[in-house]
């Protein structure tokens, strides 16, 4: 009788993984780090075996990541809410399929649940109003937040670099009302506003965009509101 492959059972060393899902061995050690993947430890010399199933949740990592724009912080709260299917917006028929979410917590508990920023919000807003009676008249401070961490940096997604871009065109145009300040997302200035997908944009404290880039004109009219309503 032919033998059926366990896709669950741990067969690949890191540096195989690594090899396979063309990856530094660092990345993977970040994800376990994360809380992302657990792998199996050979029960003799305790290295880390990765199977068909961790690998393939891997390749849904780095989706997330460098397509959807999470961070790994950001996935990993997710995942306490939400199983990765609703994440990744993946259709029935392929995640009623897909297990390589046995060894992640909740992920395989549907769930409609919606990610509240109330407490961020309300925060925002205060400062807004303290700065409103400061009658502050120094340039309006617009923070980009933006990156992904790859190995130990954090590199710029493509979305983040697109808001940069409109940003400074808004500012050029504005000359000189407004300093544009760029934050790495795990900058500790940073976690207040519980942010989970980059790029995003505060204004004057206020987060007016988060995880997609405005358009210009959006971005532009944003900026011109609290500009105006700050004389």
């Amino acid at each position: 009788m032919r033998r059926v492959h366990d896709r669950r059972q741990g067969i690949y060393t890191i540096g195989i993984a690594a090899r396979l899902l063309g990856l530094h061995e660092h990345t993977l050690r970040f994800y376990e780090d994360e809380g992302l993947i657990q792998p199996q430890r050979d029960p003799k010399s305790n290295r880390r075996l990765y199977s068909e199933q961790d690998l393939q949740w891997i390749q849904c990592i780095r989706e997330l990541i460098h397509h959807a724009g999470l961070t790994a912080k950001g996935i990993r709260r997710l995942l306490d809410l939400v199983p990765c299917w609703q994440i990744k917006h993946c259709p029935e028929e392929q995640w009623r399929t897909c297990a390589p979410n046995l060894n992640i917590p909740n992920m395989a508990m549907p769930a409609d649940v919606a990610v509240s920023l109330t407490g961020a919000e309300a925060e925002s807003k205060k400062r807004v109003r303290r700065r409103k009676k400061r009658k502050e008249t120094k340039p309006l401070e617009v923070e980009l937040i933006y990156g992904v961490r790859e190995f130990d940096a954090i590199m710029p997604c493509m979305k983040c670099v697109k808001a940069e871009r409109l940003l400074r065109k808004i500012a050029q145009r504005l000359g000189g009302k407004i300093n544009i300040i760029k934050r790495e997302v795990d900058s500790p200035d940073v976690e207040r506003y519980g942010i989970v997908l980059t790029p995003a944009i505060v204004i004057n404290g206020e987060m007016v965009a988060m995880g997609s880039v405005p358009s210009e004109s959006e971005l532009e009219r944003f900026i011109r509101e609290r500009l105006a309503s700050a004389g």
